[in-house]
């Protein structure tokens, strides 16, 4: 029986490695302050029938890595399924898979965790320049053929491109449907402060980090943060549809049953879940659309890498272009 399977196996292509990679490195991403010669970076997999109608780009969290498999955050010896494999589950359904990172750098936007920490609106135009660059470059080379683009991602990557689309004029778009479904982003300073401000014993150094460091430039900072201009932009209780050129949103939020569980241990729940509510609920308002679609017992470490988590995005789509 065995033997059965795997020559069915072989027979159907789920063994099939037959896959076109490619990376890349843009050296034209600008800033943010700190980090002015520091790349962006992306690379590709496709199966070898292009070019393909369907594209998504995920982007990274903030370890900004896209392996098979990597071991998390600075400090973080948990074992995490790369974004690799979720690349490889959209390739096998037709897509360009496209996996993308702010920062080139090992140790990402977390540089000895925070070296070049900024306020995430301040990424909006190196977001920017890495999009652009990677759908030039795909619709060029005849890799896609520009009609369907799905944005995705995780983390820092479900944070930064949301923020500058709602903040800024950028204008990521597929010639047919463009939609974005992004897992367990912070959309709102304010309120990650408070949580992570209440969960002091685990959550401490990376409050020091993500809200101090990002916000104030300090090392420690009294709660709650004071509002400043940055931190306003980071919040995004002001916003509705009409923010948004993309008008098709699903937002997923992960690990809400789980413990608070901050790092050097992404085991948990790490990101509230009512700013990515209110979010949803916010969207639905003045022109777009969005469904929200929890994963409240995968963690924030492994939610977007989970065969469930990238299928809550990859037939979603699916059933946006279908229509």
């Amino acid at each position: 029986m065995k033997w059965l399977l795997i020559l069915w196996l072989l027979s159907t292509g789920s063994f099939a490695t037959d896959y076109l990679k490619e990376a890349f490195d843009v050296t034209t991403c600008n800033g943010p302050t700190g980090a002015p010669n520091e790349p962006c970076f992306w690379y590709y997999k496709v199966k070898k029938t292009t070019p393909a109608k369907k594209l998504v780009i995920f982007f990274s969290g903030g370890e900004m890595r896209c392996d098979e498999n990597f071991n998390g955050l600075p400090g973080n010896r948990q074992f995490i399924r790369g974004y690799d494999l979720a690349l490889s589950r959209y390739a096998d359904d037709g897509y360009i898979a496209v996996c993308a990172g702010l920062f080139k750098s090992s140790q990402g936007a977390w540089i000895e965790l925070g070296a070049i920490i900024s306020p995430y609106v301040h990424y909006s135009q190196r977001m920017d320049v890495l999009v652009k660059a990677i759908t030039d470059t795909l619709f060029k080379r005849g890799l896609w053929d520009g009609e369907n683009l799905l944005l995705s991602g995780v983390s820092h990557g479900a944070t930064a491109p949301v923020i500058a689309m709602a903040r800024t004029s950028v204008d990521w778009k597929g010639s047919s449907k463009t939609a974005a479904c992004f897992f367990d982003g912070i959309y709102s300073a304010v309120e990650q402060d408070r949580y992570w401000w209440q969960n002091q014993q685990t959550c401490g150094d990376l409050r020091d980090q993500g809200i101090c460091k990002r916000y104030l430039s300090t090392s420690s900072c009294e709660y709650p943060i004071p509002i400043t201009g940055d931190v306003a932009d980071d919040t995004l209780s002001d916003v509705t549809g009409g923010n948004f050129k993309i008008k098709d949103w699903k937002l997923i939020e992960c690990g809400s049953a789980l413990a608070r569980a901050c790092p050097p241990l992404l085991t948990g729940d790490v990101v509230p879940k009512e700013p990515i509510e209110a979010l949803c609920t916010a969207l639905q308002n003045n022109g777009a659309s969005c469904v929200l679609d929890p994963l409240p017992y995968l963690s924030h470490a492994t939610c977007a890498s989970d065969n469930q988590g990238v299928d809550k995005c990859r037939l979603w789509f699916n059933s946006k272009i279908s229509k």
